[in-house]
């Protein structure tokens, strides 16, 4: 007898409330350092921010522009450095994502 599987979502999305998380053609490499980096740190790069806006996280290759202030993660980020925060690594390390948005938001 056969049992029908659903078949693998076509996108995975990470949800936090107080983030704006905008994925654009990222590995499964940079997805799941930020989702163990937010389970481990979301409260204390939440408290980094002075005000109560969410904060903007990008990951992956695929983005065309992205608001000031936005946390670049990754290499494939490179190109938006100038936006705010820049981590490099393939992907970065999470106590170095922490530290570098800590030190921009001082």
């Amino acid at each position: 007898m056969k049992s029908p599987f659903a078949p693998p979502p076509d996108k995975l999305s990470i949800e936090f409330a107080g983030y704006d998380i905008r994925d654009k053609q990222s590995c499964s490499a940079c997805q799941s350092t930020l989702l163990m980096f937010l389970k481990r740190y979301g409260k204390e790069l939440h408290e980094a921010r002075k005000d109560e806006n969410d904060v903007v996280i990008a990951i992956g290759k695929g983005h065309e522009d992205l608001p000031q202030g936005t946390l670049c993660i990754g290499n494939c980020t490179a190109r938006h450095k100038d936006c705010g925060v820049f981590v490099s690594g393939c992907p970065p390390v999470a106590s170095e994502i922490l530290k570098a948005y800590s030190e921009y938001y001082k």
